[in-house]
């Protein structure tokens, strides 16, 4: 094998590697973008799990200003003195203000809550479009990669004289053969495939014996009985 054909078939193989290292390292980066995508799913349940603590918070004090307000209507009731008036309405209307503000607290801090996860959702959901784009990227890098591999191969085989040699190997080939036909009309060949020609063989000569002989040569190209 010569350097050239060497040369060439090491391209080959090059190439080849480098189109597998492409879908590899695309490979890797559709798993990255699977993971992330499952993780911005995490996120999202995670961003609802708390902001559900916030929201249980504005429930329980809006149990605890209605358990307030009917105690002190209660115990009002029981001193025969007016809920609904003095000083029994301005404690239910001071309870009302702090209970009221921290239900608008705590439900503040639950719409913040989910905003915050979706936005933190968002953006790995960003990287994860990131990673499948560079997947792609990466494929179609082993591509060309290869491609260009393969013209320099050509190109440098191109250069050794390699397609010139191949063409001087099938030269040779063609030479054979025609030393093959001129030798049938020189003397001594019988039966070569030289057209309007036994072979040069001398008159009288003939092929075969007996009665499969082919006749007798009787010159210039011409066989008798």
């Amino acid at each position: 094998m010569s350097i050239a054909i060497a040369a060439a078939v090491m391209g080959v193989v090059s190439a080849v590697g480098q189109v597998r290292a492409g879908q590899a390292q695309a490979a890797s980066l559709k798993g990255q973008a699977g993971a992330l995508d499952v993780q911005a799913q995490f996120k999202r349940l995670e961003g609802r799990q708390a902001s559900l603590v916030h929201k249980k918070k504005a429930v329980d004090q809006l149990q605890a200003i209605l358990e307030h307000m009917a105690s002190t209507n209660a115990r009002a009731g029981a001193g025969s003195i007016d809920p609904f008036s003095g000083n029994p309405e301005g404690v239910k209307i001071k309870g009302l203000n702090v209970g009221g503000l921290n239900v608008v607290v705590s439900n503040e801090n639950f719409q913040i809550t989910r905003l915050v996860s979706e936005s933190q959702a968002k953006l790995i959901e960003y990287q994860a479009g990131r990673a499948r784009a560079a997947a792609s990227a990466a494929k179609g890098a082993g591509y060309t990669n290869a491609i260009m591999t393969l013209a320099m191969t050509g190109f440098s085989f191109a250069q050794a004289g390699g397609f010139s040699s191949m063409s001087s190997a099938g030269g040779a080939g063609s030479t054979a053969t025609s030393s093959a036909g001129s030798a049938a009309t020189s003397g001594g060949n019988f039966g070569m495939n030289v057209p309007y020609s036994m072979g040069g063989a001398p008159a009288g000569a003939y092929f075969g014996t007996g009665s499969n002989n082919y006749g007798t040569y009787l010159g210039n190209g011409t066989w008798g009985i």
